[in-house]
């Protein structure tokens, strides 16, 4: 093995490293002898004795959500009738601690729409809908000036910008 180089990692990832490191547990989670994967040997029992030594729960299947929000891929390899799960990230290897700087928690749904954007975007289009029921109006005002239509009118009356037409 390697000598481990010093990588600040935060949170999730610092604890997933000390976990699968740590040796006492290697009988449940541990590396692969190629260290390119690290396997679970039983959900149950990885809940029970593991996780929760190491997180604030004890959920195997949230703890499997989790490791997918940061890129790990679960490999369906036949082993034996046991219940062993394995995962994969290529930045997550035994000999190369170093890469494991480059993994970022995915965004669920991205970042939420930024407000002064919004409510530009919403001025701009009422902006755009004014001018052309004002447009219109020009145009149908120089056709049938004595006979405005419904549209006109109720563009005229609801506009918040100057009076274009008297009301009656």
């Amino acid at each position: 093995m390697a000598a481990s180089v010093p990588v600040r990692l935060i949170g999730f990832l610092a604890k997933l490293r000390a976990m699968v490191d740590e040796e006492e547990s290697n009988d449940v989670v541990g590396w692969s002898p190629s260290g390119e994967t690290f396997f679970l040997i039983g959900a149950q029992r990885f809940s029970k004795e593991v996780l929760v030594q190491w997180f604030k729960h004890s959920n195997c299947a949230s703890f499997v959500r989790q490791l997918e929000m940061y890129g790990f891929h679960r490999l369906k390899l036949p082993e034996n009738g046991t219940d062993v799960l394995r995962f994969v990230n290529p930045n997550f290897r035994r000999d190369l601690p170093e890469l494991v700087r480059f993994i970022q928690r995915r965004q669920l749904h991205g970042p939420g729409p930024d407000m002064n954007t919004v409510v530009h975007d919403a001025a701009a289009m009422n902006a755009r809908r004014q001018h052309a029921s004002l447009s219109h109006m020009a145009r149908r005002s120089t056709k049938h000036p004595a006979h405005l239509c419904a549209r006109c009118w109720k563009a005229a009356a609801t506009s918040n910008s100057h009076r274009v037409f008297p009301r009656t």
